[in-house]
């Protein structure tokens, strides 16, 4: 968790979006994620487009594994689940609430990631 907490404070500092806007939940999340038509490019590259129309569904409590080729957005569901980045268009939400609602540092802090990284074999 301490890794996890430091490349936090480390992205908090790139001001992505400010984490000082938004609310922090008053009331415990059952933590329901949708992601509803999500269009997303990142401002470095806009010419090519990460999601297109992006559609997902993950209900609380379940066990989510995203998989796919490199390039694929793997990375970038957290990212914007996180609000390192918001979407173009589209709606992501937590709960039935958008993310842009939330405190990103709020987010930030209450949301862990797991990579797995596969061994590589000559």
């Amino acid at each position: 968790m301490r890794h996890h907490c430091s490349c936090t404070e480390r992205c908090n500092k790139r001001h992505y979006n400010n984490v000082a806007e938004g609310q922090s939940p008053s009331t415990n999340l059952q933590g329901d994620i949708e992601f509803r038509g999500v269009h997303f490019s990142y401002p470095s590259r806009s010419e090519v487009s990460v999601f297109n129309g992006l559609d997902l569904v993950v209900p609380s409590g379940s066990v989510t594994a995203v998989v796919g080729a490199s390039g694929s957005g793997k990375s970038t569901l957290p990212a914007l689940l996180m609000r390192f980045y918001d979407p173009s268009s589209g709606v992501l939400q937590i709960d039935g609430t958008s993310v842009r609602d939330f405190s990103p540092q709020w987010l930030r802090s209450h949301i862990s990631i797991v990579h797995q990284v596969p061994a590589q074999w000559p």
